[in-house]
């Protein structure tokens, strides 16, 4: 025999999604699932928050990397004016050193000055002009200008065979930009210490 349900069809729906409800509320997984969905919630919070910590403890520590390295290049620029000062005295104390040695050397040699002198407006040959004569520790730093470097290697043979210079060097030449045909030179001669310092002119006048 056929059985008929007299339940109208919207309430038998009803029924049925209720009855899924109450299963599905009733169910275990259902709690599980939930549970399961807040820890998930609550380790992203969670996350949110060390990610926004460690992006903040980045940000302070790139501020603390930028003092540091404008404290380390102020450092350096001290340094390297601490440097330059340091050779500067260097350079100064070395001048006076020299200075203090021609000095020393001038005032308790043996230096016949007016025998030099005249020796050296002996030695210069025709054709150079002596611009500068300066002291040096052991002797005597010559600067000029020469009608060219024959004339310049004259001088120096001249110098040599004087008794009262030796060791003389040569250390720069270079051509003059005026129209005349001219070389600057310099050249370095050391006093000479050799006994019968007196040149033949000298002997002869004495001899008289």
């Amino acid at each position: 025999m056929k059985r008929i349900n007299l339940i109208p069809e919207e309430s038998r729906k009803v029924d049925v999604v209720q009855i899924l409800v109450r299963e599905v509320l009733s169910s275990k997984i259902f709690y599980v699932a939930v549970a399961m969905v807040t820890v998930f919630v609550l380790i992203a919070i969670w996350q949110d928050g060390e990610i926004r910590k460690y992006n903040k403890k980045m940000l302070l520590l790139q501020e603390e990397y930028g003092l540091r390295q404008q404290e380390i290049a102020k450092q350096q620029e001290k340094s390297e004016f601490l440097d330059k000062k340091i050779e500067q005295l260097d350079k100064l104390k070395k001048l006076v050193s020299d200075r203090k040695q021609i000095l020393e050397w001038y005032l308790y040699s043996d230096i016949r000055w007016s025998g030099i002198l005249a020796e050296i407006s002996r030695v210069v040959p025709e054709g150079l002009t002596l611009n500068n004569l300066s002291l040096k520790p052991d002797g005597f730093i010559f600067k000029g200008t020469a009608q060219g470097n024959e004339i310049i290697s004259k001088f120096m043979q001249t110098l040599d065979n004087s008794p009262y210079f030796e060791g003389t060097r040569f250390i720069y030449t270079e051509k003059e930009s005026t129209g005349e045909e001219l070389v600057a030179f310099q050249v370095e001669t050391v006093y000479s210490r050799r006994e019968n310092r007196v040149p033949p002119e000298e002997k002869k006048e004495d001899g008289q």
